[in-house]
């Protein structure tokens, strides 16, 4: 983890955040490596999403008395610079109406919410004044009564929020506007902060308590995220998402849309560099992001790739349906040229001593051996007991893995002309290709 978690921060962009899920057995010590290499100050959050229900075997451990049910993990959020990040935190809409938000302003049309925001955005306060001298803040029930609505309709209400707001008090606003002399019922002043508030000029007077600031239902009606993230769909389709099995199991593309929405934008690049079944660059590609993903398992051959051509077809599993996914787009698939990989390939498959002699002697002319490897001390311990057999096939096998330097499982870019590695003219052409771009 620690070598790859070096090179993760070397790639990360300096407003760009990485995400690490992990279950309980590593996280206090992930996080310990993680504050080393990214700094304690760059440590964002402890994540705990709801990775599994109360079911199943995990309920046998509570009734044998031998420890709570498991359903959680963690993800550890870092940045590379915490100064320089802006994390789009979801939200979770609301069920049902919160009565609070009572009040409505009629004149408000749908088509005005982006000019009253940007009007706010850029603290235009005299433009929103003169637009709000126009308009008149009544009872929302009065308002659907008159108008036979259903006070009732929960819907009506939702659909409505841009132009309904809830009164609140505030003390300062109510100091700062008590002795004024407003010439309408709504106004837009400045906190003590410089944003910009709306207040309800009608506002009772005589009590500290008045209700003065108008605060948008559209801007409530849902709830920020925190770090406790449930209802994290785990069961009945999830293992088919895709259209294929993986049998060590998959991330839901729920959880995997909910990270990329909060860290990344439209056209961002998403690296994962534990690829496994291709949750991440499959959500990340439905979701019209860039992305890169690294796995350096078999299984990258019949599973991953064919999950991911099949997003490119426009399977509808996962998010697909949720963000009107219709397929499209492509990807380039690369395989690393093995070096010490191809000896380890050859060590396991060889199937007597003696193919397995022929690999060592392959290995001795070419193979990157670790830096305390001596020939003659290896050869004594790899030989000693060829004669009575007394060291096994496997364990000649594990001898041979043991000295290759894993550092140096694939040819380096650097090596490519060199003429022992023989890499082919259309190899080459590629490989520049690609690191040139």
């Amino acid at each position: 983890m620690k070598n790859r978690l070096e090179v993760a921060r070397e790639l990360l962009s300096d407003d760009g955040v990485i995400f690490v899920q992990i279950d309980d057995n590593e996280q206090a010590y992930l996080k310990v490596l993680m504050d080393e290499i990214f700094g304690r100050e760059n440590f964002i959050n402890c994540i705990v999403p709801e990775m599994s229900n109360l079911s199943g075997n995990k309920i046998e451990h509570a009734i044998q008395g031998r420890r709570f049910p498991k359903i959680k993990e963690y993800i550890l959020l870092f940045s590379k610079n915490k100064e320089k990040i802006k994390l789009n935190i979801p939200k979770n809409n609301k069920d049902e109406w919160d009565r609070e938000y009572n009040l409505i302003i009629p004149n408000i049309t749908r088509e005005m919410q982006n000019e009253i925001y940007n009007l706010i955005e850029n603290n235009a306060i005299d433009e929103l004044n003169h637009l709000f001298s126009k308009f008149n803040l009544t009872s929302l029930k009065d308002y659907m009564v008159e108008n036979n609505i259903n006070y009732d309709e929960d819907e009506w209400k939702f659909n409505n929020a841009y132009r309904i707001f809830s009164s609140k008090p505030n003390t300062a606003l109510r100091k700062k506007s008590i002795h004024e002399k407003f010439n309408q019922q709504l106004y837009f002043i400045n906190n003590s902060r410089g944003d910009v508030k709306l207040i309800r000029t009608d506002f009772n007077r005589d009590t500290e308590t008045a209700r003065i600031e108008l605060v948008s239902a559209e801007k409530n009606s849902a709830t920020f995220f925190g770090d406790i993230w449930f209802n994290i769909t785990t069961t009945g389709g999830v293992a088919q998402e895709g259209g294929l099995p993986f049998k060590n199991g998959k991330k839901p593309e729920q959880l995997l849309e909910i990270i990329i929405k909060t860290a990344t934008n439209p056209n961002d690049i998403v690296l994962d560099f534990c690829l496994g079944s291709g949750t991440t660059c499959a959500v990340a590609h439905k979701m019209g992001r860039r992305w890169i993903g690294i796995e350096q398992m078999d299984y990258i051959d019949d599973i991953t790739k064919v999950r991911l051509q099949k997003v490119l077809d426009g399977e509808q599993g996962g998010i697909s349906k949720a963000v009107n996914w219709t397929g499209g787009g492509s990807f380039v698939y690369f395989e690393l040229k093995k070096y010490n990989q191809y000896f380890i390939d050859k060590i396991q498959s060889a199937k007597t001593m003696g193919e397995l002699d022929s690999v060592y002697d392959e290995m001795a002319k070419n193979a990157f051996f670790k830096f305390w490897f001596d020939k003659d001390d290896f050869q004594k311990q790899y030989k000693k007991d060829a004669d009575d057999n007394k060291i096994s096939l496997e364990d000649r096998k594990q001898i041979l893995k043991e000295v290759l330097d894993e550092n140096q499982l694939y040819l380096n870019y650097a090596d490519m002309d060199d003429t022992r590695f023989k890499v082919s003219d259309d190899e080459k052409a590629l490989s520049k290709a690609f690191y040139g771009a």
